[in-house]
């Protein structure tokens, strides 16, 4: 299928779309679990505002420029570009940034959810290496050709005014499908030592490993390069034509990063919509919401008079968890699976009484596995 100006607005459209969701549906998971915003919230806020302008430079190029259309000719038998050498200029700034931010966003949510003083090493590592090279691409990007003007007064400007696009574009795109790789693959140790199911694990790893589309999607776009730098440097002058995916692509990679740096977070959505939970909770808790509820309060209080025997406790899970928990695992609010105390959130707790009170806040008894 050939580049049209259809495809760029359907295409702008639908990417904008799904990525709006599943940021809505990342803030309404939060809202579910009554938790405030945190630093990877932030950060894939602000992603999809990069997004949205990497969006509207689809539209505006479509509509004013030629995105999707072959090179028009002067009489004079100059290209007409049609702005779209600017419009290309601002896409490779927000497309950046949403990059950098959404890479940001997926790392603070390892820090935020898993711990380890080598993991969370790694993580800062990783979040200091993405710094550098989003603020290095971007000023690269931005600082391509001197004066800047010269990116869009003609393509590419001058040997002598600008740096070689071709080895810095594929350069940035091979950095970020490698980087990307690095960042899924960095929980699955974390998932794999934890002590669930086998079909818990998978599960869990599976939401995360969604960001795989991430990755292909970031490769497509370093093979689309790699062919319009051969192609460019072979002559060819359709210029507005041949250019067309590098503005596409990496809109097709930020709208799949940011939803899957949101997939993770949606189980809450996804348990309050699902009519078969919902049937569970109505079949489990009348039963016991009344004697449970008189022992979980006469527990509560006993923990806080320092009582942190067994049976206290353990009376306080049943209520709280769902079921009697004598295994030392809790409620994890952002997996939303029980796993072992030490592993997680809480794992810092020193007291029984605010591990259960964690599970408490975390609407455990929502929680079925």
């Amino acid at each position: 299928m050939g580049e049209t100006p259809g495809k760029m607005y359907a295409l702008a459209t639908v990417l904008i779309l799904l990525a709006a969701t599943a940021v809505l549906l990342r803030l309404y998971a939060r809202k579910i679990k009554k938790a405030s915003l945190a630093w990877d919230d932030y950060m894939i806020l602000f992603a999809m505002l990069s997004t949205i302008g990497t969006a509207l430079c689809m539209f505006v190029g479509t509509a004013l420029g030629n995105l999707g259309r072959h090179t028009k000719i002067a009489p004079d038998g100059s290209p007409v570009f049609n702005h779209q050498l600017e419009i290309n200029y601002a896409s490779l700034m927000t497309s950046t940034l949403t990059f950098g931010l959404t890479k940001l966003s997926v790392l603070l949510l390892y820090k935020r959810i898993f711990r380890g003083a080598l993991f969370l090493a790694f993580v800062w590592t990783m979040i200091t290496v993405i710094v550098i090279w989003t603020v290095a691409f971007f000023f690269a990007n931005m600082l391509q050709c001197y004066p800047i003007s010269e990116n869009w007064t003609g393509l590419g400007g001058s040997a002598d005014a600008c740096i070689d696009e071709n080895m810095m574009y594929l350069g940035q795109a091979f950095s970020d499908a490698i980087t990307d790789l690095i960042i899924l693959a960095m929980p699955i140790p974390c998932i794999c030592a934890l002590q669930l199911p086998t079909k818990q694990k998978l599960g869990v790893i599976g939401m995360f490993l969604l960001g795989i589309l991430t990755i292909a999607a970031s490769v497509t776009k370093l093979v689309f390069f790699y062919k319009i730098a051969v192609e460019s440097n072979s002559g060819d002058e359709d210029f507005t034509y041949l250019f067309t995916p590098t503005l596409y692509w990496p809109m097709v990679e930020s709208s799949l990063g940011i939803v899957g740096a949101c997939l993770p977070l949606f189980r809450p959505v996804i348990s309050k919509l699902s009519p078969v939970r919902s049937i569970r909770e109505i079949i489990s808790f009348p039963s016991m919401s009344i004697t449970s509820s008189k022992k979980a309060s006469t527990d509560a209080r006993k923990l806080e008079d320092g009582d942190s025997s067994s049976s206290a406790v353990s009376s306080a899970d049943s209520i709280y968890a769902g079921g009697d928990r004598d295994d030392g695992r809790y409620f994890h609010r952002d997996l939303q699976v029980f796993v072992p105390r030490e592993t997680g959130e809480v794992g810092d707790v020193g007291t029984k009484r605010n591990a259960v009170e964690e599970r408490y806040h975390a609407g455990a008894p929502k929680g079925y596995i």
